[in-house]
């Protein structure tokens, strides 16, 4: 290839005659026969995990040791924070099939143990995550999870009338709280005030009570029949409404994945070719990565397609528009069944005080002051109870925001991925790093089992080895190369390529071309030298040493080095 030229080709023959790739230019077509070589973008030196931030060290790490926590994994880890792995699987799934039901990844962890619940079963927090995980994968399941706890946190707020803080919620108290509360018990305090409304019921009872009481307690206990004939309506409403909601949710799903599948309705803008001056299309997908020619879409095609991307964006409203309306019903036939609940207590709160008081034949009555006094132990009684539920509600909401804490935690990239990918760091150190550096002659290339999985070449980290330049230093290059050739040998690359490796001084590229023979890698090792330095007779010659081939690539040309050292006289020695 010359540039400046009209045409030119590049062809990449092997692993066998018959395997070639010919890429054409200027159009840069190509074509293949065969299977062609393939190599990563590690092998081929595109790529280093150096590069990447510690958090995507670590997700790139666990690919390429292949160190994927399995399912025993995972329970192993769980078991430290208290969750067991109980009931097994098989179990959980018969009990679903006999409730006529399946494992539904979409339900938050709290309602799939409503569902194991109401199946006649428990929760086993490593099955439910561990499908979530194959559902799903890691980072999608933690973020489920992120906002199941967002939730309840929320609901913590709305407990303690404050809002939610992560130190707060580990000795938060209600305002009025006593320290006697903490030795109460929830029955014991319920029995102290059924047993302070049962005095003020006697004290009012034996009070000289006035007929308009009595009247008031006789038409409230009349519309009691009426009452729960509401609230058994305002029931069924309910369960409609939450009906209507689900299948508006349903509804929407379809709506929003047409929409998001909907192709662009304008002109994409190519981007120019560096060879023909061509537009072109770059692709990046699960078939790999191609430059298309950029072809122009057609007017009636980008007319369809915003009457389709219309059509589609009112579908998707309606269907928004039919859930908020959904949901806005639902919320309105909940107060509505609420407030058909505490009718229908308050009507038998009331027939069951007026038959007290129509039977009672004690004709003792009570002073206005006992009958206050019993009305404020009431209030206390209620008030202490009050408290220690809110209490206890925050408590077991923060136990299971601290739980969810503890799970995503581990589903992160510095979780249980993090902990099996450090029990195979110390292999890969010590068998495959260590080896290679060995045989180079090199200081230990390591990955260090820290926070962030730092790179270091003889105990320095790999940022400190920078020069004094842009330009990487050999020790840089010395980590990078021994990083490249271990995980390619993993990959089962066939060969690396390696640039720049002029970098290295006499007995680093010595080194490094004993490495490259002792592990039998096969590779393109690319320097660059002086023309003086060919005429010296100063250029490695591989071929020589029985290690491969060395070529001198000048003026678009490239030649065996034994022919560039007879075309290139040495030069003369100074007198």
């Amino acid at each position: 290839m010359r540039d400046g030229a009209k045409a030119a080709s590049v062809t990449i023959a092997g692993p066998t005659a018959g395997d070639t790739l010919t890429v054409n230019y200027p159009k840069a077509e190509m074509a293949m026969t065969g299977a062609p070589l393939h190599l990563s973008r590690i092998a081929c030196g595109f790529d280093s995990i150096v590069d990447l931030s510690s958090k995507d060290r670590a997700v790139k790490l666990v690919e390429l040791l292949k160190t994927v926590p399995a399912r025993e994994d995972l329970a192993a880890t769980l078991l430290d924070f208290g969750f067991k792995d109980e009931p097994p699987a098989p179990k959980i799934d018969a009990a679903l099939a006999k409730a006529g039901k399946t494992f539904d990844p979409a339900l938050s962890l709290m309602n799939h143990a409503k569902a194991m619940t109401e199946a006649g079963t428990s929760l086993n927090v490593v099955d439910w995550l561990w499908r979530q995980i194959e559902h799903r994968g890691w980072d999608e399941t933690a973020k489920k999870l992120e906002k199941e706890r967002a939730e309840l946190r929320g609901s913590w707020a709305e407990v303690a009338g404050e809002a939610f803080g992560d130190k707060k919620v580990q000795d938060w108290t209600p305002q009025g709280w006593t320290p006697d509360l903490a030795e109460a018990s929830a029955e014991g305090m319920k029995a102290v005030l059924e047993s302070a409304r049962a005095t003020l019921e006697a004290a009012v009872g034996q009070a000289a009570v006035d007929q308009s009481v009595l009247s008031d307690l006789r038409a409230d206990a009349g519309k009691l029949a009426d009452l729960k004939a509401a609230e058994e309506a305002a029931r069924e409403k309910k369960l409609d409404a939450e009906v209507a909601v689900v299948n508006a949710e349903a509804a929407l799903k379809p709506a929003q994945r047409a929409f998001d599948e909907l192709p662009p309705v304008k002109q994409a803008k190519g981007l120019e070719c560096p060879h023909c001056n061509g537009q072109v299309h770059y692709h990046c997908g699960t078939d790999g990565e191609r430059l298309d020619k950029a072809e122009a879409i057609s007017d009636d095609v980008l007319r369809k397609r915003r009457l389709d991307r219309a059509d589609t964006e009112g579908k998707l409203s309606n269907a928004k528009d039919t859930l908020n309306l959904a949901k806005a019903a639902f919320n309105t036939a909940l107060r509505a069944f609420d407030d058909a609940q505490r009718a229908v207590a308050q009507a038998e709160a009331a027939k069951k005080r007026l038959a007290e008081m129509e039977t009672s034949t004690d004709g003792k009555a009570a002073t206005a002051d006992q009958v206050d006094g019993a009305r404020q132990a009431v209030t206390a009684a209620e008030a202490r109870l009050d408290l220690h539920q809110r209490k206890a509600r925050a408590d077991t909401l923060a136990r299971r925001i601290a739980g969810m804490t503890n799970i995503i935690g581990l589903l992160g990239s510095d979780g249980c991925r993090k902990a099996k990918l450090a029990k195979v760091l110390d292999i890969f150190n010590d068998q495959r790093l260590r080896g290679l550096c060995d045989a180079a002659g090199w200081a230990p290339v390591r990955i260090e089992n820290d926070v962030a999985l730092t790179v270091t070449y003889g105990q320095r980290p790999y940022a400190a080895l920078s020069g004094h330049g842009p330009q990487i230093s050999s020790d840089q290059f010395r980590t990078r190369v021994i990083l490249q050739i271990a995980f390619a040998v993993l990959a089962g690359d066939p060969l690396v390529i390696i640039d720049a490796a002029d970098i290295l001084d006499q007995k680093g590229r010595n080194g490094l071309f004993t490495m490259l023979k002792e592990v039998g890698m096969a590779a393109i090792v690319c320097m660059t030298f002086s023309m003086k330095a060919l005429k010296d007779r100063k250029i490695p010659d591989l071929e020589a040493a029985k290690l491969g081939q060395s070529y001198w690539v000048a003026d678009g040309v490239a030649k065996p080095l034994a022919e560039a050292i007879t075309a290139a006289p040495p030069a003369k020695k100074a007198a």
